[in-house]
């Protein structure tokens, strides 16, 4: 899902139907489990069906993500019929809970944006913690770029500003602020990329320019070995003035060349440290997810 160009689809029962689906008993996991229905569909339509074990328990902050670590849930392929975000965090829910770990199922709704679904996970160290393990695009990037992210994001979830994510492996704090320094420092990522690329086609400029001299200095060598053929003697005077000042002019435009080449060399290599610096940084901080919209309600169900 690219959140730029695709809003993530939830196929959601109406607020106002008056019968609500309670959970039913059905012994699909053994005696400690039970399946529960609640009043949404998946993108098949089928109600979704939270499987909880009655003997799962809430996880350490540690045990959460070595859960996440090895749960594949976030490999699936977002496709608006068949699977889409009801379908992912359905799905994480339940292995959690085959896991023994306590998890819970939540549908968003936005100010300016569709529904969405994720879990939510009462940590015994950290708190309540938000997993979002929709798969989702990267900012700018393709799908090579999409494969390097770690698609198990925590979401930031505040009533009333935006929702956003970032993969769990670059999470070091909960607290929203630390989303909002990770949207800032993001920010300023992508004006040192925009003002690299400035430099680096200015460079390539001066590049084409370098190389159109030197192919014309070289059609100027053929025209000198040309016009001596491979004599070692002159002995016309004027011919040999003439060549001579062909040889110097070709003389000292190699060394004006050899220094515009020094020069592009310097610079590449100048460039080449900038742009190892951002990746580095870029790497430090993880993958960019666009944010989706205010968050307007929560609906959660454990």
């Amino acid at each position: 899902m690219n959140p730029k160009n695709r809003k993530p689809s939830l196929v959601l029962i109406s607020f106002f139907v008056a019968i609500i689906f309670t959970s039913g008993c059905l012994d699909l996991l053994g005696t400690d489990a039970n399946e529960y229905r609640i009043p949404y569909s998946n993108a098949s339509g089928s109600r979704i069906t939270l499987i909880n074990n009655e003997s799962a328990k809430d996880p350490s902050w540690d045990e959460l993500v070595l859960f996440l670590e090895a749960d594949d849930t976030e490999k699936n392929l977002y496709e608006v019929d068949s699977f889409v975000c009801g379908d992912f965090a359905e799905m994480l829910h339940n292995n959690a809970e085959a896991s023994s770990i306590k998890a819970g199922w939540v549908a968003l709704t936005f100010e300016d944006w569709d529904p969405h679904a994720l879990n939510v996970f009462n940590t015994t160290d950290r708190g309540r913690i938000y997993v979002d393990c929709t798969r989702s695009n990267v900012s700018g990037n393709d799908e090579e770029d999409i494969l390097l992210c770690n698609q198990d994001k925590m979401a930031y979830l505040v009533p009333g500003k935006v929702y956003g994510t970032i993969s769990i492996d670059k999470v070091t704090s909960i607290d929203y602020g630390f989303y909002e320094d990770y949207t800032l420092n993001w920010g300023l990522l992508k004006m040192e990329y925009k003002a690299y690329s400035l430099e680096v086609s200015e460079h390539n400029k001066v590049v084409e320019a370098y190389n159109v001299t030197v192919e014309t200095h070289h059609k100027d060598i053929e025209a000198y070995e040309g016009a001596v053929g491979g004599r070692t003697v002159i002995s016309d005077p004027l011919e040999y003035t003439r060549l001579s000042e062909m040889q110097l002019k070709i003389i000292d435009k190699g060394k004006e060349l050899y220094v515009i080449q020094q020069e592009i060399n310097a610079n590449k290599k100048i460039l080449d440290g900038w742009v190892d610096e951002l990746d580095s940084e870029k790497d430090k901080i993880g993958c960019y997810w666009e944010p989706f919209g205010v968050v307007l309600a929560t609906d959660v169900y454990w």
